[in-house]
């Protein structure tokens, strides 16, 4: 079935905007549950650290959290956004002629942002505008690297709650090695959250 997907994964600008709607709101547990790693002070605010690029992808956040900013932009717009099931994110990446990664057959880690992009410089996370050539034929940007995004397992059930075994994570990232920007892998966390992934949205044009 058609459905919309987001050119770029959430930015930290749009998910620091999230928090500040949450706290305003007086949802202080719920901002501080969602809170990415390193967000959060001993004294219990919630800021992004300075060190974090406002245009560069969010990450170190949770399954869970990622459901909860889904559901903060479906109210918010009016529209059902959510995470994207495999099957939607790897259609997205590879296309129609399910190509090895979303540019074409062949790898160049300097077409995305992965461990081997940066020169021998530690690795970073890459502002979305950034490495423009990773870009799947769709028009969908940073699926081959800077940030893995969450996804519904293919398997789960429409309604409810998902379940932990239904927690994917589908692409590369800048912490990973060239190979890994492969859009046909897919991973689950050994914890809850990690530092290379982050999370883009769905939005189900049957839902």
């Amino acid at each position: 079935p058609g459905f919309l997907i987001a050119r770029h994964p959430v930015t930290n600008a749009a998910y620091e905007a999230f928090l500040s709607a949450l706290l305003r709101a007086g949802r202080d547990d719920l901002a501080k549950f969602a809170a990415p790693a390193g967000w959060t002070s001993p004294a219990g605010a919630i800021a992004r650290p300075a060190s974090e690029d406002p245009q560069s992808p969010v990450r170190g956040i949770t399954f869970d959290a990622a459901t909860a900013f889904a559901a903060y932009t479906a109210k918010r717009s009016g529209r059902p956004w959510r995470l994207p099931r495999e099957r939607e994110w790897e259609r997205a990446a590879r296309g129609v002629d399910e190509r090895m990664f979303p540019w074409g057959n062949f790898l160049d880690p300097a077409w995305s942002c992965v461990a081997a992009s940066h020169g021998g410089s530690a690795p970073q996370p890459a502002s979305i505008a950034a490495f423009p050539l990773d870009v799947s034929p769709w028009g969908v940007r940073g699926m081959g690297g800077n940030v893995r995004d969450w996804c519904i397992g293919d398997s789960a059930p429409r309604q409810g709650r998902v379940r932990p075994e239904h927690h994917w994570v589908r692409g590369g990232h800048h912490l990973g090695i060239a190979q890994l920007a492969r859009p046909a892998l897919r991973y689950q966390l050994a914890t809850h959250h990690h530092p290379g992934v982050g999370l883009r949205l769905v939005c189900a044009l049957d839902d």
